[in-house]
């Protein structure tokens, strides 16, 4: 028996991506954003995702099944910065940086990093996921599990 979990993206209190987003945040007088921003996700709280996996665990009829889902909206990556951001009570404008710029200067990074620059880890990887759609059906959650997941808005209040 096998379950395949495929969430948009999970946040809650000390996940890699908002804390990533927060020590970005705390640098320089400008967001640096990689590309245009505009790629949807769908955050979904780790308490949400509790709630599903353990109902999937009580129903035996829901084994060898591949499960796609995420949060109540799609949020551009811009506007999770943006809520992120409000959230922290921080005011900066955000920059568009040419992906392939930011690509060459991964290994600056590392680098900065071991140096003891407080700069946050960037793999090219995460910067093609930060590119393209990370999507599901609105209403996946409620249909899969008969619950409306909490909006990001509410949940990032648990990660900041």
């Amino acid at each position: 028996n096998f379950w395949i979990f495929r969430p948009s993206l999970i946040i809650g209190p000390g996940d890699g991506f908002t804390e990533n987003i927060k020590e970005l945040l705390r640098l320089g007088p400008v967001v640096p954003v990689p590309g245009s921003g505009n790629a949807r996700f769908q955050p979904l709280s780790i308490d949400d995702w509790v709630r599903a996996f353990m109902k999937i665990l009580k129903d035996t009829s829901a084994c060898n099944e591949i499960y796609e889902f995420g949060g109540p909206g799609h949020l551009t990556y811009n506007e999770i910065l943006q809520i992120i951001m409000k959230e922290m009570g921080i005011k900066k404008p955000l920059v568009h940086i040419p992906v392939g710029l930011v690509k060459a200067g991964i290994p600056l990074t590392y680098l900065f990093r071991k140096l003891g620059m407080k700069i946050p880890p960037v793999s090219a990887e995460q910067l093609n996921l930060l590119q393209r759609d990370n999507i599901t059906d609105i209403d996946s959650m409620e249909r899969l599990f008969g619950f409306k997941p909490e909006p990001f808005e509410k949940a990032i209040k648990k990660a900041v």
